[in-house]
């Protein structure tokens, strides 16, 4: 239930902050069990969706359409509300978040969301109807065996590793596909995973393979005013 706004109560304020694992430090992310703040980079331009489900009781108010905005180059967009339940849809190429926030007058609602990339080691890829002449077919399939019989997520993924013209050489700069999973079988000791890559691409890493799936984590406060 949300009381009636007085005649002094200030609406209320959304505030977005949106951060992700920056493709600088994407591989080395890889060896850490919880992301340090200076491998984070704003995301500006993050489409945000605003829907209200819910206002107060006895209101009058006509619920609108989405209200559809970006976050800044600081990766901040701040919206005015009115009391009330909202349903808020983050959209990026990589993952989306679906959640609800509540709006109360004379309070902030700070959602703060980060985008982070879960890594699983490849142990091995194979890569099928490959062209030696032309390079890589656009429609040329990755088939990656992951560590652990691990279970991914259908949707974007991205391989990445280094080129090793020598075996156990491999070179400073890191090699990178970025694709969507198919498909996968898993058994008891390892998973096949099916990479449809997004376009052509000329090269694919050999060593120090792992496949990134990115996902949104979140969290909500307030503060008064």
């Amino acid at each position: 239930m949300f009381a009636n706004r007085g005649a002094s109560a200030n609406p209320p304020v959304i505030v977005v902050k949106a951060e992700g694992i920056s493709p600088r430090y994407l591989y080395e992310s890889y060896l850490y069990s919880s992301i340090p703040s200076f491998m984070l980079v704003p995301l500006a331009g993050l489409r945000v969706s605003l829907e209200q489900l819910s206002g107060p009781l006895a209101s009058n108010e006509v619920h609108g359409p989405a209200r559809i905005l970006f976050t800044n180059s600081s990766g901040v967009l701040v919206a005015l509300a009115v009391q009330g339940n909202y349903s808020v849809q983050a959209e990026t190429r990589y993952a989306q978040l679906n959640t609800t926030i509540s709006c109360y007058d004379n309070t902030t609602t700070i959602l703060n969301i980060a985008l982070l990339a879960s890594p699983t080691k490849v142990d091995s890829l194979r890569v099928v109807s490959q062209d030696s002449v032309t390079g890589l077919e656009p429609t040329t399939k990755l088939y990656a065996f992951l560590a652990n019989a691990t279970i991914p997520d259908s949707g974007f993924a991205e391989l990445v590793g280094f080129q090793s013209t020598y075996p156990g050489v491999s070179n400073e700069t890191s090699v990178a596909v970025n694709s969507t999973i198919l498909g996968w079988y898993s058994t008891s000791l390892e998973t096949l995973v099916m990479l449809s890559p997004s376009g052509p691409y000329s090269s694919y890493p050999s060593v120090g393979m792992v496949l990134f799936q990115y996902k949104p984590v979140y969290e909500v406060n307030y503060t008064a005013g």
